[in-house]
């Protein structure tokens, strides 16, 4: 609770206190001023007799007077005990003097009648209703009684000069002005307290709501209001001119980021994304967090309308550079676009639809977007069931590794082999690896089917020792994988278990990853090298070569893709990159393999030149790990201690 708020009724009753501390204080000086008038302008005489006298005192200034000492203990009560008994007592004294001045001054024609009501009402307000009944019945028995004495003449009221009535009447008037002003005050008071407690449930009705609308770390909307915005801007929608645009936005890699700092930082990247795409959308639309790193931007717009420009236009203005913990860092997106054309459709359902182009967008590379269609629903069907059986897969052990060899090439003598994921015990489908390993990569099966392709490949590389046949092995990572803080601990802990040496394990990379500033990434690698385990650049070539990390990570191998290698017999200029990166290599010390080497005319060429490795079908087939050791037999068995 509020602090103010719990001091409020002690400051109520303070105030109530003072107020009428007040109250008693005025009233106190009128009677004393009545006192002071009856004293030296009233007459000493009602009609021919005179006023009696009290302890030496005229009655009517001696009742005055005793009134007015009568209010100090009054004060005393107020600020002592309790304000309920003070001011019973202050109405009771108020209604007996006021009623004998009313009989000393000349009965029902005197001023001080008119003090009557004033008092009842002043007693309506401030006291309990059995005081305000008694007060009322007391002024009644007053009033009857006055009557009845100006019939039979039981007493004649007192003669005063007019003079004195002029003063008793403004100290009358004064009293009355003070009750009313009094009144009038609190009823001011009241009411603007009514008006503040009304504003204060009025701006919490909107604090409430605002807080039931809104994300509370982003600020934008939340799920909640963003069905309310979207079904109300789909019943205004005009269907011959206008469509809705939905846009499901979804971090690439936003888990590595967490991951790689922390979620304090995680969280302000959310923030910085959150700016971002309120800045791209106008009052026809709004951007809502659905939760975690997912964002939906849906906009009204006209028809025709270019949804691509606006993808794009999300895509560059979240892929600029913005600082964590001082390093300039980029984050992309994937985003599905659904267009809504119809009133029928529920939100939900629009998500789904620009849920499945995301991911058709997390497919293709990531750092794009595409659109909802038919085809498209029946490609994100076919995924989700692969995905399935890719996890039951892997729960019931079905996955296989196929080994390629890789061979020399002036020798043809086999010097390691390459690891690949194989499916094929209860492939319903019959997927090959160019369907299922895309959409391992793209979800959270790449860390657990990543994870046992390893220590499969280690514990196979260590049984082609046991058997005398010192070769090495390679393995596939995926830059999901090595962003995740673990990823060290998995390949020592393979090592370790299978009891091979680091030297004989080699992991491929694209280079696309090793070029982004990835402080995680760039960790494990220095780590994985001193730990002696060798790193290899796959696809190298194909788009995105700079010599800088070659060096920096000290690249071990360099392997070219076979779309350099079905070329080199064709192209000169194909020709002349691949000596060009062969002689580079050479002078870096780092070895070449080429790729999907089939004809021995390929294997000729890449022989003058140098090349040091091959790997294709001129030689063999992936091939299960039995096999692979039966196709190693001609070679001469060596100790694995002597490579």
């Amino acid at each position: 609770m509020n602090k103010n708020n719990s001091n409020k009724p002690e400051k109520t009753i303070a105030y109530a206190r003072n107020r009428f501390s007040n109250t008693l204080l005025a009233t106190q000086f009128l009677i004393l001023a009545s006192a002071l008038n009856a004293y030296f302008l009233s007459s000493e005489f009602i009609g021919q007799h005179q006023v009696p006298y009290l302890f030496g005192i005229r009655f009517d200034v001696a009742l005055l007077s005793a009134c007015a000492i009568l209010v100090i203990p009054l004060l005393h009560i107020v600020s002592r005990y309790s304000l309920e008994k003070a001011t019973f007592w202050y109405f009771w004294l108020l209604s007996v003097l006021t009623a004998v001045m009313a009989v000393v001054e000349g009965g029902l024609y005197s001023v001080p009648v008119m003090c009557f009501p004033i008092i009842a009402i002043f007693a309506a307000l401030h006291t309990q209703q059995s005081v305000f009944l008694s007060i009322c019945g007391f002024f009644s028995v007053v009033v009857v009684l006055m009557a009845i004495n100006h019939n039979y003449g039981w007493f004649e009221g007192m003669v005063t000069s007019g003079s004195a009535r002029m003063i008793d009447f403004l100290i009358l008037v004064l009293i009355s002005s003070y009750i009313a002003w009094s009144l009038g005050r609190d009823m001011k008071q009241s009411i603007a307290q009514l008006k503040f407690e009304h504003q204060q449930v009025v701006e919490s009705r909107k604090l409430i709501q605002h807080l039931a609308d809104t994300d509370s770390l982003t600020n934008l909307a939340n799920r909640s209001y963003a069905i309310t915005r979207f079904e109300a801007m789909q019943a205004e929608l005009d269907l011959t001119h206008e469509e809705i645009g939905l846009y499901f936005v979804d971090l690439d890699n936003f888990k590595s980021i967490n991951d790689m700092f922390d979620h304090y930082m995680g969280d302000k990247l959310l923030k910085i994304i959150a700016k971002r795409l309120s800045r791209i959308v106008d009052k026809n639309g709004l951007v809502c967090r659905l939760g975690g790193d997912e964002f939906a931007l849906f906009i009204k717009v006209g028809r025709p309308f270019d949804h691509d420009a606006l993808a794009r236009e999300i895509l560059v203005s979240l892929s600029e550079p913005h600082l964590i913990l001082g390093t300039q860092s980029e984050i992309t997106a994937s985003i599905g676009i659904t267009v809504i054309n119809d009133k029928d459709i529920s939100f939900d359902n629009a998500r789904k639809q620009a849920d499945m182009a995301m991911y058709k967008s997390k497919q293709s590379g990531k750092n794009d977007y595409h659109q909802y269609s038919e085809v498209l629903h029946r490609d994100y069907m076919r995924n989700l069931m692969m995905i399935d059986g890719l996890k039951d897969a892997l729960n019931k052990g079905l996955f296989d590794l196929h080994f390629q060899p890789k061979v020399a090439i002036d020798s043809n003598q086999v010097i390691g082999a390459e690891a690949l994921l194989r499916w094929s015990r209860e492939n319903t489908h019959n997927l090959a690896p160019s369907d299922f390993i895309p959409i391992i990569e793209s979800t959270e099966l790449i860390h657990s089917i990543g994870t046992w392709v390893i220590d499969q490949a280690c514990a196979a590389c260590k049984q082609w020792h046991e058997k005398g046949y010192a070769i090495s092995v390679a393995v596939n990572v995926s830059a999901s994988q090595l962003a995740r803080p673990g990823f060290y601990g998995i390949i020592n802990n393979a090592l370790h278990t299978s009891g091979l040496q680091a030297q004989f394990l080699e992991i491929e990379l694209t280079e696309h990853f090793l070029i982004q500033e990835n402080a995680t990434i760039k960790s494990q690698l220095s780590e994985l090298k001193r730990l002696g385990v060798k790193l290899a650049i796959d696809d190298f070539g194909t788009g995105y070569s700079n010599m800088g990390y070659l060096t920096r990570f000290e690249v071990d191998t360099l392997k070219l893709d076979r779309s350099f290698i079905c070329e080199i017999e064709q192209s000169p200029n194909t020709l002349a990159i691949v000596t060009a990166i062969n002689e580079m290599a050479s002078v870096m010390g780092m070895s070449v393999v080429a790729e999907g080497v089939e004809k021995e005319s390929e294997r000729q060429v890449l022989a003058k030149m140098g090349c040091d490795i091959g790997q294709g079908f001129l030689w063999s087939k992936a091939l299960p790990c039995h096999l692979l050791i039966e196709y190693l037999k001609p070679i001469q068995p060596v100790s694995v201690t002597a490579r």
